[in-house]
């Protein structure tokens, strides 16, 4: 089954590896490719067949930085281009092998165009015309994503042709992940990421770069699937979590042949990343920063009023996202005449200084204990010298000495 009994294994604490950031139930009963499709209940909310009557991400390749990408599934025949393996450079596969049976389910939600009658079976993506390109950080060896592959994939990825980097990944901040994210930002193209998942608190890397569109999910209710908040940093208004997209009850195949249900923000991710590949396919002459706009200032508010760190900046609106226009936040905002919102370096800078605040103060609180243990000892030392003195003096019938 997809990543059978996966928990998320996510930290704070820099150099986690990412982990895939869903779970499929264990044991599930498979589901049959007509019934997969019965079970896309978010189609209709996105109103993804009338979307697909403007544009189908025609012409737009999106990464899959995941555990690879299985191009001879029938969902995504002929959508899967040659890509890299992380873990095995010389693999012949070049990505087009799914190693865990996470990135499979990714990409089909991306770029999946179904299969059978009228394509009218199995996982139909939000951007069915867009191109996958598959790169692998997955080690099946150490049972988890490879330390610091992703900023190299990222680099991989814009050097062959990326539009769109999506990375259903979330763990502790690698070193390369601001640079990567930056270099990528510099070709015009655009890394959407997971927040991560309970029992996690905060927005996992590499979603916590400020760079990056961070995604996080809802269920049909609009609820949150994920106990992620996304804490304001460095200004009011400059918050963790861009916008959320379904996450719950999400199908997806299994390595079996079958189709189960799964959660998390890997799914929402991968929903957010076709959305911006139709964004992007309908918008070709917009700059990369008007596309994020198009994409996140469209959304349903549906938690407090404005921007919160729940939805970020509300729930994909995916008719609004390719044809209407953008909110204006800027306008709606209240002045602050003495503040600016941060820019995502400023924002990944104070996220570092904070990560070296907290090591600096675990190194003191260390050092001091050192200190005082080291005091302690030399008044133990001095006392036990004393009292030898003492006891000496007293068997010689002498005064005792002073220290």
């Amino acid at each position: 089954m997809l990543a059978a009994g996966l928990a998320l294994g996510v930290a704070a604490a820099t150099g986690v590896a990412a982990a895939p950031a869903h779970a499929a139930p264990a044991h599930a009963a498979a589901v049959r490719a007509d019934q997969a499709r019965d079970g896309q209940w978010y189609l209709k909310p996105l109103q993804v067949s009338e979307v697909h009557k403007v544009t189908q991400g025609e012409g737009i390749t999106v990464a899959v930085i995941d555990s690879g990408v299985n191009a001879n599934h029938p969902d995504l025949a002929g959508n899967v281009l040659p890509g890299h393996d992380m873990a095995d450079p010389d693999s012949p596969d070049k990505g087009r092998r799914d190693r865990h049976g996470h990135g499979t389910g990714i990409a089909t939600l991306i770029a999946g165009h179904g299969h059978g009658p009228g394509g009218s079976q199995g996982i139909l993506g939000i951007a069915p015309r867009a191109k996958i390109l598959p790169i692998n950080v997955w080690s099946a060896k150490q049972k988890s994503s490879l330390k610091g592959a992703v900023g190299p994939a990222i680099r991989w990825a814009v050097d062959n042709g990326a539009d769109v980097i999506n990375v259903s990944l979330a763990g502790g901040w690698e070193a390369d992940d601001l640079p990567a994210i930056r270099y990528a930002l510099q070709a015009g193209v655009l890394v959407v990421a997971g927040v991560g998942n309970s029992p996690s608190v905060l927005v996992q890397a590499p979603a916590n770069v400020g760079l990056t569109i961070a995604v996080t999910g809802h269920d049909k209710a609009g609820k949150p699937v994920t106990s992620v908040r996304g804490t304001p940093v460095g200004d009011e208004g400059d918050f963790g979590i861009d916008i959320a997209a379904p996450g719950k009850d999400i199908m997806v195949p299994d390595p079996d042949g079958g189709y189960d249900k799964a959660t998390g923000t890997s799914t929402s991710t991968a929903i957010v990343s076709g959305a911006l590949a139709l964004v992007r396919a309908a918008h070709p002459n917009a700059g990369p920063g008007d596309q994020i706009k198009q994409l996140t200032w469209t959304g349903d508010d549906i938690g407090p009023k404005g921007p919160d760190d729940t939805f970020g900046l509300g729930r994909l609106n995916l008719m609004r996202a390719v044809t209407g226009q953008p909110h204006d936040y800027a306008a709606s905002a209240p002045p602050t005449p003495t503040r600016k919102p941060a820019t995502g370096t400023e924002r990944a800078a104070l996220e570092m200084d904070a990560e070296y605040r907290m090591i600096e103060a675990i190194l003191i609180a260390v050092i001091s204990l050192f200190c005082l243990s080291s005091v302690a000892l030399v008044a133990f030392l001095v006392m036990r010298r004393r009292r030898r003195r003492a006891a000496r003096a007293a068997e010689d019938g002498d005064a005792p000495d002073g220290p």
